[in-house]
């Protein structure tokens, strides 16, 4: 189980989050899942491009990013799974799938796990991408025990 984020930036409220990022708010509808969203905030990615940030009470986290180009995520899997950019895991679900969420291109990591030192394996949360519309996608959480299967049911659930 890993720890539960926090985030430098003030709340704020999903209306202000769209205002301030041009990003149509989208959140799940899965509360069985999800629980109650905990927190929104708004802020900009690693990529310098706007986002917005849900926290959920049963340690979902949905992000929203302003992302014009589509991305071609069948390459980005191709590359990620190429031996000569790196070994390719040796444990099951830790490759990069392509999916579909409510039609559109996305990929997951349904299960990943990572062998330790010790020669043990250790569960790691699975994560989603998808994109739609200038919008990247993606969801995961920082508790282990949900499936990338549920991960899908999220996603489709916030259209």
């Amino acid at each position: 189980m890993g720890a539960e984020p926090s985030s430098p930036v003030p709340s704020v409220s999903p209306s202000d989050a769209e205002a301030r990022t041009g990003i149509k708010f989208r959140q799940p509808k899965t509360a069985a899942i999800t629980g109650n969203m905990k927190a929104v905030y708004q802020d900009t990615s690693a990529s310098g491009n706007p986002e917005i940030c849900i926290h959920f009470d049963n340690g979902i986290l949905v992000g929203e990013e302003n992302w014009k180009e589509q991305p071609d995520f069948a390459h980005e899997i191709a590359m990620d799974n190429d031996p000569a950019h790196h070994e390719p895991p040796a444990t099951p679900g830790t490759n990069w799938i392509l999916v579909k969420v409510a039609g559109f291109q996305g990929k997951q990591l349904p299960q990943p796990a990572i062998m330790g030192a010790d020669g043990k394996l250790s569960e790691l949360p699975p994560m989603l991408e998808w994109w739609d519309s200038g919008v990247k996608y993606m969801i995961t959480t920082w508790k282990t025990g949900v499936s990338g299967q549920q991960l899908l049911d999220i996603a489709n659930s916030m259209y």
